[in-house]
């Protein structure tokens, strides 16, 4: 990357730098993209697989679910709102 790339990406975000501020940013700014491919790379490695999830077998079982029980305590609520201990 070179500072005029850095200062088409700086008027872009509305940023007002001169020339010396944008030098001074640039090392660290070429070092946050290398951050940034490095974190792609481990991202495509760690999500590679050699088998595609079937689309026929659910992912997640009814196990994984809650009950649908309805629970009505009356001494804990006043009018349309609920009291819920320990919340501001």
């Amino acid at each position: 990357m070179d500072i005029q790339e850095l200062k088409t990406i700086a008027q872009l975000a509305s940023l007002n730098m001169s020339e010396e501020e944008l030098a001074a940013v640039l090392p660290a700014f070429e070092q946050m993209l290398v951050f940034f491919d490095t974190m792609n790379e481990a991202d495509a490695a760690t999500f590679q697989q050699d088998e595609s999830p079937s689309l026929t077998e659910p992912l997640v079982g009814a196990e994984h679910f809650r009950s649908d029980e309805i629970k009505t305590n009356t001494a804990e609520s006043e009018g349309f709102y609920f009291e819920i201990p320990g919340v501001l």
